[in-house]
């Protein structure tokens, strides 16, 4: 794309025009607007007239440019700041890198809580038009890895990179290296974001970012729990936090009652009538659950769980040989769902599709009795997912999946059926293996990890869309981190703090990483009419003294 816009930029494939014809050039473009077949609710219509207003000026200081150009530039930027200025070079009117600052730069960049990003936070959810419903929201918390690197930041003079985790923490850190004659600081190797996502609007917010290394349960409870106190005091009702099934955020969990063997609540400090409840990534148990499928011989009620019934089934799907080779039972079904290497065992989109419907299906059909334990596993566990994938309030009747319509009602059947099917299968499974008569470690193989089932016992539903309940925000927030410049690689302490602000303005606008875990989620619609065309808020300049 660079050496295109550069062939156009220089002198072989470009055409300089004088005044004259740029004058008459610029009033066919204004007689011919009004017949522009552009949607009135599209950006390309945004942008039409905004080229046409921005041509009329006559200073570039005189241009008052639209929230949705400023977040499509400042994306465009984000992506490639040499690919940005060959577009304004050639042509387009565009917002120039010192604007696109003021609106990036409106707060200092900094690891861990601030007040400036309270402010943005409410002003990004526009608390103060809120219903009472659209208030409540969830945490998401994960972590990413950085490159580990020291940055001076000339602005507040420290060095970025070392461990940050907030005041509390690093105390008792600083302690742990002093009992332990230990001087050397170490350097942060992963980002922790605690991200605001609205459970009943579109408000997916960055939140905190704290640099860490090796992390621990304990080291979490403070800066999680200090984030739920300052968004309750922004007006929010927080409802749920939703992690995946990492030790450290198993660990986090326990802490609130040691002696509980599935805890999935715990009372709010901040409103002892509500309840926060834990979540583990529905995404994140759909892949561990394919991936113990794939590794261990799994049995349940003495029949095995076969990972070659799916083998078995892919080949007679595609074997040339038979009647009809241009019918296939299960067309998404391809060779990487079926021999997984390290980066596919992390696709979300290839464990669904392998625990679906149609597959249990295809296998029934091509295995016939024998697999008939294979097929009620899928069966089940392809349910249990579209229990938490409602996206939509159409999806459901659309591919005819009552699993996947929206939860109206504190008495919906699918919250039964968790209660009274699915839970006690798993309990019936686990009781069925440990009445065996074998090793400990054999018994293990033939189980779905202790993580995973810790995970699916500790997930709930509630009356709203589940799909809520997931960390794809998140995760797409990760994808365009590491799509800062086209690089496709991890930032450091001080690129993730400079690049966060940057996101928080486009938000919507930011399309997840093509090759990332998020896939199909690309905001496809161009409509303007969902989007926030609020002004936006920027940084004011300073003049000089003369």
């Amino acid at each position: 794309m660079k050496k295109r816009l550069a062939l156009y930029c220089d002198g072989d494939g470009g055409v300089e025009v004088d005044d004259t014809l740029h004058q008459d050039l610029k009033v066919i473009m204004q007689e011919n607007s009004s017949k522009c077949s552009l949607s009135p609710d599209s950006f390309e219509k945004v942008f039409w007239e905004q080229q046409e207003q921005a041509a009329s000026v006559q200073k570039a200081s005189l241009m008052r440019w639209h929230p949705l150009m400023i977040k499509w530039c400042l994306y465009l930027r984000h992506l490639s700041g040499s690919a940005y200025e060959l577009l304004r070079n050639s042509g387009l009117k565009l917002p120039s890198q010192r604007t696109l600052r003021d609106y990036s730069y409106i707060s200092p960049t900094s690891i861990g809580f601030s007040n400036q990003v309270d402010q943005q936070l409410m002003e990004a959810a526009n608390i103060a038009e809120c219903e009472k419903f659209q208030k409540c929201v969830l945490l998401l918390v994960d972590e990413v890895h950085i490159k580990e690197d020291l940055v001076f930041d000339k602005h507040s003079g420290e060095l970025l990179g070392y461990i940050n985790l907030g005041e509390t923490n690093n105390q008792l850190l600083d302690l742990e290296r002093l009992v332990s004659d230990d001087q050397n600081q170490e350097l942060a190797s992963s980002i922790i974001v605690i991200m605001v996502r609205g459970l009943f609007t579109r408000l997916c917010f960055p939140y905190a970012q704290f640099s860490a290394s090796t992390l621990s349960g304990d080291l979490l409870y403070d800066p999680i729990w200090e984030a739920v106190s300052r968004i309750e005091f922004c007006g929010f009702k927080v409802l749920a936090i939703t992690a995946d099934g990492a030790s450290s955020n198993r660990r986090f969990f326990k802490l609130h009652d040691p002696t509980a063997k599935f805890l999935h609540k715990t009372l709010n400090p901040h409103d002892p009538d509500r309840y926060i409840f834990f979540f583990s990534d529905p995404p994140h148990l759909i892949k561990t659950t394919r991936n113990c499928w794939s590794r261990c011989k799994l049995v349940c009620n003495g029949n095995q769980i076969r990972w070659s019934y799916l083998e078995d089934l892919y080949l007679a799907d595609n074997d040339p040989s038979k009647t009809s080779p241009g019918l296939r039972l299960v067309p998404k079904l391809k060779y990487e769902h079926i021999h997984l290497t390290s980066f596919s065992q992390m696709r979300v989109d290839l464990a669904a599709q392998v625990l679906s419907e149609t597959v249990a299906k295809g296998i029934q059909v091509t295995c016939g009795p024998d697999a008939t334990e294979t097929v009620n596993f899928i069966d089940k566990f392809d349910k249990f997912f579209d229990c938490f994938n409602v996206s939509s309030y159409q999806k459901g009747m659309r591919y005819r999946k009552p699993f996947q319509e929206p939860y109206r009602s504190a008495n919906d059947f699918r919250l039964k059926w968790l209660q009274q099917e699915f839970l006690p299968y798993l309990n019936d499974w686990e009781e069925s293996v440990n009445a065996m008569n074998c090793s400990k470690k054999i018994k293990k193989c033939m189980l779905l990890s202790a993580e995973t089932q810790l995970g699916i016992r500790i997930t709930g539903v509630s009356t709203f869309l589940s799909e809520r309940l997931c960390q794809d925000p998140l995760e797409q927030f990760f994808g365009c981190q590491r799509q800062r410049g086209r690089t496709n690689d991890n930032p450091t302490v001080k690129e993730f703090c400079k690049n966060t602000q940057a996101l928080r303005v486009v938000n919507s606008l930011c399309a997840s990483f093509v090759k990332g875990n998020c896939r199909g989620k690309r905001h496809a619609s161009h409509s303007i009419s969902e989007m926030d065309l609020r002004p936006l808020a920027k940084r004011p300049r300073t003049k000089s003294c003369t």
